[in-house]
């Protein structure tokens, strides 16, 4: 297609005397942003990611917690966090840098 192009709409006659139109083609938009950090980009949103996971993680054991005693989540608050950064630590390991 030609670049003046932006986009190529079919337009048709229904039954009822409506119209209705279909888009064929739709010109694709430029993703803004520097290309020489795109890199630091991707890493910094596989870190948010993992950083979620981690506080899923923390909210279900907090839950649990206090679901088995009064105050649990208290009494929990080492091992469960413990637990959570071991899960986070391994997920950062397996984080491909490229």
């Amino acid at each position: 297609m030609k670049k003046a192009i932006e986009s190529i709409t079919h337009l048709q006659t229904d039954d009822s005397n409506g119209i209705s139109a279909k888009q064929i083609y739709k010109k694709k938009k430029k993703k803004k942003g520097s290309f020489s950090i795109v890199p630091t980009e991707k890493i910094v949103l596989k870190m948010i990611k993992i950083s979620q996971s981690s506080l899923k993680c923390y909210t279900k054991r907090h839950k649990k917690s206090n679901q088995k005693k009064r105050d649990g989540w208290l009494l929990d608050l080492g091992p469960n966090l413990g637990a959570c950064q071991l899960n986070t630590i391994k997920n950062i390991v397996r984080l491909k840098l490229k």
